[in-house]
């Protein structure tokens, strides 16, 4: 239950914050798709507090006027909203996706004077929409990729890409140096550029399914994959770019 008085700001002695740092809890938050009701929280009205969502994009709704003085305010954060509270008045909000689909959810936050805490909002049997590059038909994305290629092999900037110095380790396969050269990155994709060398005296031909590893989406070469004894060709792979994603392919050489 919320309490009939609004909540004041304590004495932020050193000890004071220690022990509200050890106080901060973790609420779990469970709902169905398809709810209407309006969820009471008591959070913080003194330090931040935190909402963590199942939204990509997750968007707020409420009907006070931008002041400085403002009742609340939300930072977005990926999925989740860091927001503060005035601690003398409660605040109606509206949470809800970017995706027309996505449910909305009303929310009143109560002050109290108690440590921010941490929200976590699970909606039961429910997943969000997968990103636009996730719904582009098997067509529309290989010609995307391809230009990405081309672009690659000519040198040039990729459309929507950026350098980057993050470069992978040296790497030998199937008697192949491969030596990363370039890296380049979008908001979905990485493209790794290598030069590779025949180590060996005869052809080599290299496949692209010797490179499909999980998370990468395709491999190209240029000019050609056959290698002739110490030949070279370029290689590049496009990867998905997830904030997990390590800087590195990691090859598998069959030997002889």
């Amino acid at each position: 239950m919320a309490s009939s008085y609004p909540a004041t700001i304590p004495d932020l002695s050193l000890k004071s914050i220690q022990q509200h740092a050890e106080n901060v809890r973790t609420q779990q938050l469970f709902m169905s798709p398809t709810s209407t009701r309006n969820i009471a929280i008591n959070a913080s009205g003194y330090a931040p507090n935190v909402l963590v969502t199942p939204f990509r994009h997750p968007t707020v709704v409420t009907t006070q006027v931008a002041t400085r003085n403002a009742l609340i305010t939300f930072q977005p954060f990926g999925s989740r909203l860091i927001f503060t509270l005035s601690p003398h008045y409660p605040v109606g909000v509206i949470v809800t996706g970017e995706h027309p689909s996505d449910p909305a959810y009303t929310f009143t936050l109560v002050p109290q004077d108690i440590p921010g805490r941490i929200y976590v909002l699970h909606i039961q049997h429910w997943h969000a929409a997968p990103p636009v590059s996730a719904q582009m038909s098997p067509s529309t994305r290989n010609r995307n990729l391809s230009q990405v290629f081309v672009a690659a092999a000519q040198k040039q900037m990729p459309p929507g890409f950026s350098p980057s110095r993050k470069l992978p380790p040296v790497t030998i396969f199937d008697h192949a140096r491969i030596v990363p050269y370039a890296r380049y990155v979008s908001l979905r994709y990485t493209l790794n550029e290598y030069r590779v060398t025949n180590l060996r005296g005869k052809t080599v031909r290299l496949s692209p399914a010797d490179f499909y590893r999980k998370g990468v989406l395709a491999v190209s070469f240029w000019p050609d994959n056959h290698l002739f004894g110490h030949g070279q060709t370029r290689l590049f792979i496009v990867t998905h770019r997830a904030p997990s994603q390590g800087n590195f392919i990691g090859f598998i050489g069959r030997g002889d």
